[in-house]
């Protein structure tokens, strides 16, 4: 028999409303890179491995993700939208990475 102590309903009585202000805003946003930090450093050991077990590309500090010519990647295009407007396509597709610098 279940005990009751177990109930993980969630109730809103003791929420407090907070009104936005750029500062509650910056504050927000690092507490949210901070997590995303402790995040990453506490998963590596697992980033790493699935890295190396599956060949994909890893990323960097700043976010991007480094690719060697000829690798097959899924990108997103500039489409031409129905009023004239550039836009980029709705699903990825597969790229292969160029190099522009070989002659």
């Amino acid at each position: 028999e279940e005990d009751g102590s177990l109930d993980k309903t969630l109730t809103t009585t003791q929420m407090k409303v907070l009104d936005w202000t750029a500062e509650l805003e910056v504050l927000a946003r690092t507490l949210i890179s901070q997590w995303c930090e402790t995040a990453i450093f506490s998963n590596s050991g697992a980033i790493e491995k699935i890295i190396a077990d599956t060949g994909l590309p890893a990323g960097t500090d700043g976010g991007c993700l480094m690719v060697r010519p000829g690798e097959i990647v899924l990108s997103h295009f500039k489409v031409k939208r129905a009023d004239g407007g550039i836009g980029k396509s709705r699903k990825p597709r597969e790229a292969r990475v160029l190099d522009l610098t070989d002659d």
